[in-house]
């Protein structure tokens, strides 16, 4: 259709929609400029920690109720307060000292792994295994196309 245009035509369409493409850029650049600018959200590098338990009340106005909660739960506490700041240095000593499997919450021997045996009733791709629904064409894993004869 370029071709046509641009015979019996002293301007391309090439051109012409080129230059309409870049005046509504323009246009749309200048109506609504990007900036670049800083969060509006400062940064939280405490953790302000609040308890919820089955009695609380869902809190919206955490300064308010402040006092509430210094009664309910003493600010001194035995255990050490955890320092959740983006700029604290990371231990790692507890990390070390635990397995793969402990880490992946697995036992050590996978004798309680119990792996799910598909039923006879459900219906697998002859190249994948992939469970399919009776009424699909095609494997949703690889590809296959189920309604060949096997």
């Amino acid at each position: 259709m370029d071709f046509v245009t641009g015979i019996f035509s002293t301007t391309s369409a090439i051109n012409s929609r080129e230059q309409r493409r870049q005046a509504a850029l323009k246009a749309a650049s200048e109506a609504d400029p990007v900036r670049a600018e800083r969060p509006q959200a400062p940064i939280q590098y405490e953790r302000n920690v609040v308890e919820i338990g089955p009695e609380s009340d869902y809190i919206d106005n955490f300064g308010e109720n402040q006092q509430a909660t210094d009664s309910v739960y003493p600010t001194e506490s035995s255990s050490p307060t955890k320092d959740y700041s983006a700029f604290a240095p990371q231990s790692n000593i507890s990390a070390s000292n635990q397995t793969l499997e402990s880490m992946a919450m697995l036992s050590a021997t996978g004798s309680e792994f119990i792996s799910a045996q598909p039923s006879s009733s459900v219906l697998t791709c002859r190249s994948c295994g992939y469970p399919i629904k009776p009424e699909d064409r095609y494997c949703d894993n690889c590809g296959e196309d189920l309604s060949k004869n096997p």
